[in-house]
């Protein structure tokens, strides 16, 4: 291995934990020289490390080199959670930085003392150290504008080299002893500054167009304000504007956070950003999607969304409106079909699948993605009127049924959708919401390729209908493009909290007719189930051939007897009693008299459950941990035995 090139040794070290590389140094000379750059790239010095370096920092000039002699290699230093009286002072600071000619990056983000160590740099008047930095990162809080502005003047004072900025201000006005001027100004002379991140508080007139004109180099710009983009100083500028002059093609990164998104600043974003970013998130804070849509106009909105459809690698648009939001507009159309007829615009020409996520947890909410492997990816927050046919808020008068779009209006809808996830928290409290979500997947998503329904409330219900069993969130095995599939993959369902209901079984039975397996889970006993554990007929589901069930669905009252009675597609019948022993739960044959004998006891609780299938599926049952019998061909097996792999079979 010692005849191998440098560059495959460097190679290699590079991947190598820190300790393994200062191991290949002690190798011989040459890989000492190879090794030793690369140990000593990255530095994180922790309470312990630090209190070790301030003892080094004290010793005298000649040992102090040699024990810093590897100090000319980094360019990343780390100084994190330091004990509470064990730290930098300035002098020992400035005088380990002098040792790291070559840093590019000092990470503060985890110190306790990062005020004081930018306060340090800042009134240092060495010209030894920091000569090639680059990016001081810091902990940020929101609001404390002091440090904000020590951390602008620090950075100020190495505006030659340094690429990297977050900046948040009082005013846009900076005067710090010898700095003074309006920050777009001051900004300009960051003449390597690519990584620009600004929260704006304190301006209503400025624009990410200010920045990007004091910045034109920028590769990376994070933009959040409270204050709307003036659509009118947008308009002026792109009125004034010779085309060429707007084009930042060294931007690849661009992500704001805004009230709104108007007109104006929607073409500039089309015609100025879409075409060059790589990267693409906008955040619309302050309107939903649906006023947001009133007010930009609906078919600007299409427009714009539209347009996004050119960025090269991730583009993300979301409306997250504050809890209390109130809408204001009103549209013919609902609110599902406007966002279907957005997510068409959105994703374009390209024919792919969709994977989505309803919730009731922020039901103004509302994202939708693509990356650049073509996923297509939305977050929709749902709220009464996307479940409930009527408006009336007494659940005892209202029926469920889980808005459709109009596909007159919307050329696409749920039909695009194959991997399906819905939580509910909210709105659960309609017994068939469960039964009717499932629904709306099954028949109006041909594709569907993944479904988890979880009810985040009390007591918890969930169904997820996969591929496999041990299946816990949908991976794709091929690239997401559209393709002639249809549900014949959906083999497995798995539910929690719950037996399938009769009316669950024959929507299965219809949408999921090659389910091969059923597991009926159980989280705890505080979670009763959802519906009736009297009755599981399984005998329309005819590929069926194992059925996985946690026993501990009979204990829920505490049942003085318990009971399972098997009537197989024969019409043969067998009976097994539930019992509780020094291990656990213990499932055994009984006949049809000493169910009776159990039973005919004063005051005797008496809990059942008939399961109906054909004699050829194999039950397997567990309480918790322990896999507690099979049942194959009629035959009781006792196992009582610890199944370290329940926990993934019962996982959603």
């Amino acid at each position: 291995m010692w005849r191998l090139p440098r560059e495959i040794l460097a190679l290699i070290f590079s991947h190598l934990k820190k300790r393994d590389v200062l191991h290949c140094a002690l190798v011989c000379s040459t890989w000492k020289r190879i090794a030793m750059p690369i140990a000593y790239e990255t530095v994180i010095l922790n309470g312990e490390h630090v209190d070790l370096v301030k003892k080094l920092l004290g010793f005298g000039p000649l040992e102090r080199d040699r024990h810093f002699q590897y100090g000319k290699f980094t360019n990343w230093l780390m100084i994190e959670r330091e004990y509470d009286d064990v730290y930098f002072n300035k002098e020992e600071l400035i005088l380990l930085l002098e040792y790291l000619p070559n840093l590019e990056v000092l990470d503060l983000g985890d110190s306790n003392n990062y005020v004081s160590y930018i306060k340090y740099i800042n009134e240092t008047e060495s010209n030894k150290s920091l000569l090639k930095i680059k990016s001081f990162i810091t902990e940020r809080l929101e609001d404390d504008f002091a440090f904000n502005n020590l951390y602008f003047a620090t950075c100020y004072k190495y505006r030659a080299t340094i690429i990297d900025l977050d900046l948040q201000f009082e005013n846009l006005f900076f005067n710090i002893s010898s700095i003074s001027g309006d920050i777009i100004t001051l900004l300009a002379h960051f003449n390597r500054l690519t990584d620009l991140t600004f929260t704006n508080t304190c301006s209503a007139e400025l624009t990410t167009l200010d920045l990007q004109e004091a910045c034109p180099h920028l590769v990376s710009l994070t933009y959040d304000s409270d204050f709307h983009i003036p659509d009118s100083t947008v308009k002026n500028v792109l009125d004034k504007t010779n085309h060429g002059e707007l084009d930042y093609k060294d931007l690849k990164e661009f992500d704001i956070t805004i009230p709104s998104i108007q007109k104006n600043y929607a073409d500039y974003i089309a015609k100025y950003v879409s075409p060059h970013v790589e990267i693409l998130r906008l955040q619309i804070s302050n309107l939903d999607l649906y006023d947001w849509m009133d007010s930009i106009g609906y078919y600007n909105a299409l427009s714009l969304l539209n347009s996004l459809c050119s960025v090269e690698k991730h583009v993300h648009i979301s409306w997250s409106p504050d809890k209390d939001y109130i809408r204001q507009s009103s549209d013919s159309r609902s609110d599902m079909t406007n966002f279907f007829s957005c997510l068409n615009a959105f994703k374009g020409d390209d024919r792919v699948y969709c994977s989505c996520r309803f919730s009731d947890r922020q039901e103004g909410y509302k994202s939708i993605q693509h990356t650049s492997n073509h996923d297509l990816y939305f977050n929709y927050g749902l709220n009464h009127s996307d479940i409930y046919s009527t408006s009336d808020t007494d659940s005892s008068f209202r029926s469920t049924e889980v808005v459709l779009p109009d596909y007159s209006k919307s050329t696409i809808g749920p039909k695009i959708i194959n991997n399906m996830e819905v939580n509910i928290s909210m709105l659960d409290d309609h017994a068939d919401l469960l039964l009717k979500f499932a629904q709306y997947a099954l028949t109006n998503c041909p594709n569907l390729e993944y479904f988890l329904y979880k009810s985040m409330g009390y007591p918890k219900g969930d169904i997820c209908i996969c591929p496999d069993i041990y299946i816990d969130t949908f991976r794709r095995e091929r690239e997401n493009r559209v393709l002639n599939t249809t549900q014949e993959n959906l083999k497995v369902v798995k539910t929690r909290n719950i037996i399938p209901s009769t009316e669950m079984l024959r929507l299965l039975n219809n949408y999921v007719p090659a389910m091969e397996t059923l597991v009926c889970g159980y989280d705890s006993p505080y979670d009763a189930p959802r519906v009736d554990v009297t009755l599981l007929d399984l005998t329309e589901s005819g590929n069926l051939s194992l059925v996985i069930i946690d026993i501990q669905f009979l204990c829920v009252d505490s049942p003085d007897v318990c009971y399972i009675e098997m009537e197989y597609s024969s019409k043969d019948r067998s009976y097994y009693l539930l019992e509780m022993n020094e291990n656990g739960l213990s499932l055994n044959s009984v006949t049809t008299e000493n169910i009776e004998e159990q039973s005919n006891k004063d005051g005797a609780i008496i809990l059942s459950i008939l399961i109906k299938c054909h004699i050829h599926v194999h039950f397997k049952f567990y309480c918790e941990y322990t896999r507690v019998a099979d049942i194959i061909n009629g035959e009781l097996i006792q196992k009582n035995e610890v199944s370290y792999d329940s926990f993934i079979l019962f996982k959603l």
